[in-house]
């Protein structure tokens, strides 16, 4: 009797396994805005105003190569229903690229500044330069308000607390290209080129090299259930602690620059700027058997 007991509950879970392994997740399209930005690099959720926030970078060719001290760039606003609210919600920016939300203040990386916009009077309201930087890519911020910074072309994590910038890490592990940032079980996990997610502990700075040679490097980076959700060129795939990787997306563009995403966790929705096809696209996230 004890073997048929146990033969039917071994019975049981690789039924209950083999269905859940059979469970799989897609992207499902839901809205679109075509041609309207000027190289938007990053969005990022206002959870407040129940909102989106986008960088115009606006290439000019060759990622900024060719010096531009214009500061003709913005913030455009955008609502969850695909319609621009504001293009030019917040102007007079140099080219900016990451942007996060802390403390409903919305932090801002500009060529050689840090800089904080108060989103109530979407209006600048302090620029810090950053001296001796490359180019500043992406930005976040941890529970205590001290800031991480991803140099990408100095191969470097840059740190500002007390009111000072200062190279927080930097190692062989990373090279020209590191960007994304994402702070996950007290470690900050960087998107890279060959070693494609790197996780430093803080404060210990231990390393370890999650995944290597997923895909060419990695721009927008966010966390899924027990995965990374990362995105790069033409794909967005899902990539576990232990380096496997699913790919969600492939729009077959490799020219199309999948960039910093936003991933609205409550809606299951990832809002990704296209780099240089100057769109908006959000997708959700649905389970299928």
């Amino acid at each position: 009797m004890k073997k048929i007991m146990i033969a039917s509950i071994i019975f049981a879970l690789v039924i209950q396994f083999s269905t859940y392994a059979q469970k799989e997740i897609k992207l499902s399209k839901k809205w679109e805005i075509d041609s309207v930005f000027m190289t938007p690099e990053s969005a990022v959720y206002d959870s407040i105003r129940n909102c989106l926030y986008v960088s115009n970078f606006n290439d000019k060719g060759g990622f900024r190569r060719n010096s531009d001290t214009l500061f003709d760039e913005c913030i455009s606003k955008v609502d969850l229903n695909g319609k621009v609210i504001d293009f030019r919600w917040v102007n007079n920016l140099l080219g900016p690229t990451g942007i996060t939300i802390f403390n409903d203040k919305l932090y801002v990386l500009e060529r050689g500044y840090l800089t904080l916009i108060d989103i109530e009077r979407h209006a600048i309201e302090k620029r810090i330069p950053i001296k001796n930087s490359g180019f500043l890519n992406d930005i976040v911020i941890d529970k205590n308000g001290d800031i991480y910074i991803s140099d990408s072309q100095k191969s470097s994590i840059l740190k500002f607390e007390n009111n000072e910038c200062k190279v927080w890490w930097q190692d062989t592990t990373l090279c020209v290209g590191s960007n994304g940032l994402y702070i996950y079980d007290n470690k900050l996990i960087v998107g890279n080129q060959k070693n494609n997610l790197i996780s430093v502990s803080i404060p210990g700075k231990e390393i370890k090299v999650i995944a290597s040679n997923i895909l060419e490097g990695i721009d927008g980076l966010n966390r899924f259930k027990d995965n990374f959700i990362v995105s790069w060129r033409s794909k967005i795939a899902l990539v576990d602690d232990k380096g496997f990787s699913n790919v969600l997306l492939d729009t077959k563009n490799n020219k199309e620059f999948l960039a910093d995403f936003e991933f609205i966790k409550k809606k299951r929705m990832i809002v990704v700027p296209t780099l240089t096809t100057n769109k908006l696209v959000t997708y959700e996230i649905v389970d299928e058997k």
